[in-house]
């Protein structure tokens, strides 16, 4: 997964990788941690599996956090930040697909 979001950022040049994971699932949610990635969320019930919706955790890392991989802890939220209303994890994906970081 270092290995992505470092890619994401340096080849492609993208401002921003957003990770979603399970609530539930402890391992899925480490890996984002580790990288040093934020959380920004949950998003209650946006994931159906079998017969059953789970929430789901939501975490960003912007370019100018990354430092080519060594973690860096971003700044803590402001209350306009933390108050903020997260959008929907595919308008999220596309965002972060389309902003492109300027160099």
């Amino acid at each position: 997964v270092r290995a992505l979001v470092g890619h994401a950022f340096e080849a492609w040049g993208l401002h921003r990788v957003v990770i979603e994971a399970a609530v539930v699932n402890r391992r899925s949610r480490a890996v984002p941690e580790r990288l040093g990635f934020r959380e920004e969320g949950v998003l209650r019930e946006s994931q159906l599996v079998g017969d059953r919706f789970h929430d789901a955790v939501v975490y960003s890392l912007l370019a100018a956090e990354w430092e080519g991989g060594a973690r860096r802890r971003p700044e803590p939220m402001t209350g306009a930040t933390r108050n903020a209303v997260p959008m929907s994890s595919a308008a999220a994906f596309w965002r972060s697909l389309t902003t492109r970081c300027r160099r």
